[in-house]
């Protein structure tokens, strides 16, 4: 099981990953359209601290799918094929481990400085 380091934003992203393919399966376009404001905010975080940034999105889900926290299959619609990903057994485990600390993790980035309140208020209509 990955741990969730408070300080790297691409284990916050990792957690906003697995939370949104918790709902359904879902195209990888559509994975970083739900995370892309998620994505945004810890790269401002990151920039405000002098951190490195995180790991693009598509990058993150290969990532998550090397280390077996999501799978992806292939869809064939008409002439093209898109990747669908959704949880493995694995990284449902993993999202319920990390469920636990989500908000008081978040909340020492918020109270650091490194994120500002439109976070806060985007976790609570979005998980």
């Amino acid at each position: 099981m990955v741990v969730l380091n408070p300080d790297d934003a691409d284990s916050l992203l990792d957690f906003f990953i697995l939370q949104t393919l918790s709902v359904e399966p879902l195209p990888g376009f559509v994975v970083e359209q739900h995370t892309q404001r998620v994505y945004r905010l810890l790269e401002i975080a990151a920039e405000r601290k002098g951190r490195r940034k995180p790991t693009s999105l598509s990058a993150t889900l290969q990532r998550l799918e090397n280390v077996g926290l999501v799978e992806a299959s292939e869809r064939h619609a008409d002439s093209s094929s898109e990747k669908i990903y959704s949880l493995t057994a694995a990284g449902r485990e993993q999202l319920t481990a990390q469920r636990a600390g989500w908000s008081s993790t978040l909340a020492r980035h918020i109270d650091a400085g490194g994120l500002d309140d439109s976070f806060r208020k985007f976790l609570n209509s979005e998980l």
